[in-house]
């Protein structure tokens, strides 16, 4: 019995999906989900568009989702804005086009798939305090507005939302 014990331990701690930030990889986006939104929003400067609960920033290459109240940040979208306009850092050691390989030897298995789309398919993973979302085109394709040339399973957008607590 005191040998089953340990393998069992062994067993759920591997199972266990590592906080990307426990391996020290890099972000460099210049919010992150919790962030006081007011203070960001001073530090970003204006948005190209905004509306209740969002702000865009075209040039950044990406999103901000705000609370209902206006205070914290509850979800940030990378993505490509039309002239090829893009977030060009990396969100936990992942930068957009970077291969599906490659997230999962960083982040490990997603957890869930979305329903893939005619142009690409969504993985999830699931963290502490946030999950993430990457979508990935399912094939090559050329579009000037996305900067290019682009091939299959590589990143297409990366969006980061708070878990309810």
């Amino acid at each position: 019995m005191k040998k089953i014990i340990p393998v069992i331990l062994l067993v759920l701690v591997s199972c266990k999906t590592t906080f990307p930030n426990d391996k020290k990889l890099s972000y460099t986006a210049p919010v992150k989900i919790g962030d006081d939104w007011a203070a960001k929003k001073a530090s970003m400067g204006s948005p190209d568009k905004s509306g209740d609960n969002f702000a865009s920033y075209f040039s950044k290459g990406m999103i901000v989702y705000i609370s209902a109240d206006g205070k914290k940040v509850t979800g940030i979208v990378f993505t490509w804005f039309k002239g090829a306009l893009h977030f060009d850092g990396e969100i936990y050691g992942i930068k957009i086009g970077d291969t599906y390989p490659k997230v999962v030897r960083l982040w490990g298995e997603p957890a869930e798939s979305g329903i893939p789309k005619a142009d690409y398919y969504d993985k999830m993973w699931q963290f502490k305090k946030f999950g993430i979302s990457v979508e990935f085109w399912s094939h090559p394709g050329d579009d000037e507005d996305l900067g290019g040339h682009y091939e299959t399973d590589t990143v297409k957008r990366i969006q980061i939302t708070s878990n309810k607590n």
